[in-house]
């Protein structure tokens, strides 16, 4: 089995390093990164428990002619530039699928791959990875089980395949928007980039250090993640997605106080840093990161454009934005808590099979 991999980030050298092993996968990797590629081994506690070996690494999309599997793991705003550089290597029933498949994986699959292929979406990444050394190691955590959605009537034939290549048990969703509308990183990211941020701009205080993302974990990230989530629970209730939990019942808690503690003290949440940027000695937001381009543009505006047309109040969601689009001195949501012109015609191009005016 030929698995080509698109990307070269933390989930790309899990991918390799985990599934890399097996004697019947060959995999190739279509990255413009030259890490001078080996072997790729996954670390714990100073131990390889992994190592997946690299085949062939190329920026030239000819490399994933005759792949039979296409996994894609970069940014979703990088999605599209890719589907249409290797649409015309792409075989007849191939398999191509997104980890994970937020912000309209399926969509863009659609508009730009003309011939008979499997997509399939997750909901969460199957890892919690970090790189140690680019194309050689990685720290990575294997989840006991991830949610994808499948093009229909191939869900065993990809639930097989899916939990013999990552070893983890796979549950089928029913709906693709059981994962673009996804209260994962869209919901969980922006609420904690909102509290440690909203002041930036007019504080007085800087940061000389960055901060911890999870650890440093607070109410008051809590509160406005909550507040999100009960927002895009009625939205999920109003579509009739029944493989979304709140995040509450992901968590297994009942209250801001429990969020808190749950979150600042997950194992494989430790360590993991803002998004941040050392300027002038001074740590500032990075907003070139894909914690603001993917899970706010990809992310927070889908679900505001979802709810917005099926007449669903988000004060909460509408104040994140706000406060996003302040920061980046663009404009994003109207006064009236709309989305603007140019934000709903994007959005309008990946999801008018939905939506029809």
């Amino acid at each position: 089995m030929i698995i080509s991999i698109c990307g070269s980030g933390n989930i790309a050298h899990a991918l390799i390093g985990f599934i890399g092993n097996k004697n019947d996968i060959i995999i190739n990797i279509y990255s413009s990164n030259n890490y001078n590629w080996k072997n790729i081994d996954i670390i714990d506690n100073n131990e390889i428990i992994s190592s997946g070996k690299v085949n062939s690494v190329s920026n030239n999309p000819s490399i994933i002619t005759n792949s039979d599997v296409i996994l894609f793991t970069v940014p979703s705003f990088a999605r599209s530039k890719i589907l249409k550089e290797i649409s015309p290597y792409i075989k007849e029933n191939a398999i191509l699928g997104s980890f994970p498949g937020s912000g309209g994986f399926n969509w863009e699959v659609n508009k730009y791959i003309k011939k008979n292929i499997i997509v399939f979406s997750s909901q969460r990444v199957p890892y919690i990875s970090r790189i140690i050394e680019k194309g050689k190691s990685a720290r990575a955590i294997k989840k006991d089980s991830i949610s994808v959605v499948v093009s229909k009537g191939e869900e065993i034939k990809i639930k097989e395949l899916l939990e013999y290549i990552l070893n983890i048990n796979v549950e089928i969703l029913d709906n693709f928007l059981e994962v673009n509308l996804s209260n994962s990183n869209p919901i969980l990211h922006t609420a904690r980039l909102y509290s440690m941020f909203k002041n930036y701009k007019t504080s007085t205080n800087s940061w000389t250090e960055n901060i911890l993302f999870y650890e440093d974990w607070d109410i008051d990230s809590s509160d406005i993640l909550i507040s999100m989530d009960n927002e895009f629970m009625l939205l999920a209730e109003k579509i009739g997605l029944k493989g979304i939990n709140s995040l509450k019942k992901h968590y297994g808690v009942s209250d801001s106080y429990e969020m808190t503690k749950k979150l600042s003290s997950i194992i494989a949440f430790k360590n993991i840093y803002a998004p941040m940027i050392k300027k002038d000695n001074i740590y500032v937001p990075d907003f070139d990161s894909r914690y603001f381009t993917e899970d706010i543009n990809y992310g927070l505006i889908i679900i505001k454009w979802f709810a917005q047309n099926l007449k669903i109040k988000t004060p909460s969601i509408n104040k994140v934005l706000r406060w996003y689009q302040e920061s980046i001195s663009e404009t994003i949501i109207k006064t009236d808590g709309l989305l603007s012109t140019k934000y709903f015609s994007n959005i309008k191009t990946l999801t008018n099979n939905y939506f029809k005016e």
